[in-house]
């Protein structure tokens, strides 16, 4: 939903990260990778096969340098992510598929592992369950990486970002959000994802308000302009009027001294007037909700969707694997 596009354009889409934020926008290179597809002869498929498999471990590289990086900056908190996603890349089926399209179909690289891709994408959309089927972007930002590699492209680095900006981006994959320095960036807002993407998740932890799901909010913003963003609400103004950035710079204010004075009570006694003391626990589907429940004053945890420990692993989580949970459920 759009107001004419003048000043104080307005954007509907989902909150991912609640807070309100009001900086410069910036644009970041996150589009979609097109790949083409060319026929090859005989002669080229091991090469092709071979480029395939270089670019799988350029990959993996990378992402352990990264999972390097962010446990120096960020700690061990949120690197399941990024073994996430180098659990994709060990995945036979990806690798069998791709390697089987550029044999029998002789067609490039790029084209094979996109092929495969797109085999993936059908079986998760098939997904009831919203949380599952937001796996499947997990698959798409992996095999985006690796057409990246293939095609030569730099995958833009957010994390020099310079001054307070807002990030604008079509897409942008939980390692994005890990690397940001939260004194320059200060929210995102994309085109695409859900409130229960890894990236969504993340972002929530992290504390940094995010807008969602806008589906063409790149080809609507220009680097520079002003924009607010209000991830409780999910909205998204571009070029606010006066009245408009008085107005929000006031909710801003009021939302932040609300926190403020609300987490001064975090570690009082949930306790009723008449003396009657309630456990105070919080109710979470993923292991990064914790450290939250924590900050707020949780004493622990109400209800848990233990099934989220065993999905996506083919070996049975032990006793050492759940420690917060133990801990936290005391």
């Amino acid at each position: 939903m759009v107001s004419e596009k003048s000043k104080n354009r307005i954007y509907r889409g989902i909150g991912a990260s609640p807070g309100i934020v009001i900086g410069e926008a910036r644009v970041a290179d996150r589009t979609k990778i097109v790949v083409v597809e060319i026929s090859i002869p005989a002669d080229d498929v091991a090469g092709e096969i071979e480029r395939f498999h270089a670019a799988l471990q350029r990959a993996k590289e990378d992402l352990h340098a990264l999972k390097e990086q962010i446990s120096r900056t960020q700690g061990t908190e949120h690197l399941y992510v990024i073994d996430t996603h180098l659990m994709i890349l060990d995945d036979t089926m990806l690798t069998t598929e791709t390697v089987s399209l550029i044999e029998q179909e002789m067609i490039n690289a790029e084209a094979a592992l996109n092929r495969t891709l797109k085999k993936f994408k059908g079986f998760f959309a098939e997904i009831e369950d919203e949380y599952l089927r937001e796996r499947g972007s997990d698959v798409e930002t992996v095999v985006e990486r690796v057409l990246r590699i293939m095609l030569g492209k730099r995958h833009e680095l957010l994390c020099e970002a310079e001054g307070r900006v807002v990030i604008v981006a079509h897409d942008l994959s939980p390692a994005d959000i890990l690397q940001f320095d939260k004194e320059k960036v200060i929210g995102f807002v994309t085109d695409l994802g859900g409130k229960t993407s890894h990236t969504a998740i993340v972002s929530r932890s992290l504390e940094i308000p995010a807008v969602v799901g806008l589906e063409k909010i790149t080809g609507e913003v220009a680097d520079g302009d002003p924009i607010i963003v209000d991830g409780t609400k999910g909205l998204v103004i571009i070029d606010p009027d006066e009245e408009t950035f008085r107005d929000y710079l006031q909710h801003k204010q009021f939302y932040e001294y609300r926190e403020k004075e609300l987490l001064k009570l975090r570690d009082l006694p949930a306790e009723t007037v008449d003396g009657q003391r309630i456990l105070l626990k919080g109710n979470v589907e993923f292991i990064e909700e914790v450290p939250s429940i924590k900050k707020h004053g949780g004493e622990g945890i109400g209800l848990y969707r233990t099934e989220m420990l065993f999905l996506g692993r083919s070996t049975i989580p032990d006793e050492e694997e759940q420690p917060v949970f133990a801990r936290m459920s005391r």
